[in-house]
């Protein structure tokens, strides 16, 4: 998130996440002089959330910055999903990492760096490996049969 810059290239943000002012802020302290835009996603099954957020996907400007935090795989998901939608933009994946830049949740100094990942995994490892691995299968899956405009 921090080498992400504010270019001339986009002119308008959207957040697709929880609807998190910390995070909303973060956004547009990040990017002044753009147009932010929060798109708040619920909480369930992939189906429901893109059946939600459709319309508001739809409404998606050209040359705008699109950023996703939510959780893998459900944010690579819809970024397929919205890339067959849409061509002229760029989609930053980010998931959980906007709750660490807004300073919303902390990392003990410790684990900092190279040992993140396994701090994360204190809280539903079981989860967070069953995502990381449906993640990879499908962008393989997506990447093997040319299911990306964009990849």
């Amino acid at each position: 998130m921090k080498r992400l810059k504010n270019d001339k290239s986009f002119q308008h943000v959207y957040l697709i996440d929880k609807k998190d002012y910390k995070n909303l802020n973060y956004i547009k302290e990040k990017f002044p002089k753009k147009n932010i835009y929060n798109i708040e996603a619920p909480y369930g099954p992939i189906n429901f959330i893109i059946r939600t957020i459709k319309d508001s996907i739809l409404k998606i400007k050209n040359k705008s910055l699109i950023i996703l935090a939510l959780p893998t795989p459900k944010q690579e998901i819809i970024a397929a999903y919205i890339s067959n939608i849409h061509e002229n933009y760029k989609i930053v994946c980010i998931g959980g990492a906007l709750d660490f830049e807004s300073k919303k949740l902390k990392i003990p100094n410790f684990f900092s760096g190279y040992f993140e990942s396994i701090w994360r995994l204190k809280y539903e490892p079981f989860r967070r490996l069953n995502r990381l691995l449906l993640s990879i299968i499908i962008a393989l899956k997506r990447w093997i049969y040319h299911e990306y405009k964009n990849f």
